[in-house]
């Protein structure tokens, strides 16, 4: 977040701010957040579906209810990217799944591995992908 951050104007970021409501206007949107109103040429909802459609169900009653409606847990996904030269290849792999007969609160983490070049083509860069929910 804090390499976002300085690549943009900060007057354009909020971060902490709970939106408490959008709403659809004529150029645009407007959105509220800590008792504040502002007007934006577009949004990008980033929230679990239930959120969202909290949020949009005033603007598309139809799209709200939808998005409440979707069922999901909680996951995580996580990107380690470094140098190859570095650190070496990764080993061949593609994770690790737990049967329920174990009994374990443990759910499968697949592990997708992929070498590529960085942008400057200098480095080749890898990157470890995780999942689990």
């Amino acid at each position: 977040m804090d390499a976002l951050q300085s690549k943009l104007n900060l007057s354009w970021v909020r971060v902490s701010t709970p939106v408490s409501a959008l709403a659809k206007v004529e150029n645009g949107w407007t959105v509220e957040a800590a008792g504040v109103k502002e007007n934006y040429d577009s949004v990008i909802v980033c929230s679990p579906a239930w959120a969202a459609g909290v949020l949009l169900s005033p603007v598309d009653e139809v799209l709200g209810d939808d998005l409440s409606a979707i069922p999901y847990s909680s996951s995580i996904t996580v990107n380690l990217l470094y140098d190859e030269a570095t650190l070496g290849k990764l080993p061949d792999g593609f994770g690790f799944l737990v049967p329920a007969s174990e009994g374990r609160r443990c759910w499968p983490a697949p592990l997708c591995i992929a070498s590529f070049w960085g942008v400057h083509r200098r480095e080749r860069l890898c990157c470890a992908r995780f999942w689990a929910a």
